[in-house]
């Protein structure tokens, strides 16, 4: 299953088989040792923090999505054409799941402003529950 939860899509290469709890762990561990402080205080997230978070998580990225797509992941792309495979599977993902081209800037930055505003929704939500509609 994803690292999600009912209200947020979980990552592609955040699922909880390949060890994505462990790896946000360590790199939460490490985070807030390097900065003497957390990702959220109260109901605000440090937008900062978070950002390093997420490149810190997204470093094993290319390794998963080639143990998804079945090759040895430890193993360096033997010819170019393979090398490109992780790049068509992020192209055929931004496709497919988001309706967005890889390259489209503009979309994927309101893509990442409506993740956060979930992310941001999600903590209000924990922290002083559901707001009467």
């Amino acid at each position: 299953s994803k690292s999600c939860n009912d209200f947020l899509p979980g990552l592609p290469s955040l699922d909880v088989a390949d060890g994505a709890l462990n790896a946000m762990m360590r790199a939460y561990t490490e985070l807030v040792g390097e900065s003497r402080g957390y990702l959220t205080d109260k109901g605000s997230i440090d937008m900062a923090r978070f950002e390093r978070f997420v490149g810190m998580i997204s470093t094993g990225e290319g390794y998963t999505v080639r143990k998804k797509m079945g090759r040895d992941a430890s193993a360096p792309a033997p010819n170019a054409r393979e090398s490109e495979a992780p790049g068509e599977y992020k192209r055929r993902y931004y496709l497919q799941k988001l309706g967005l081209h890889p390259t489209d800037s503009a979309g994927r930055r309101r893509l990442i402003g409506s993740y956060l505003q979930g992310l941001t929704w999600c903590l209000e939500y924990y922290h002083n529950g559901c707001r009467s509609w």
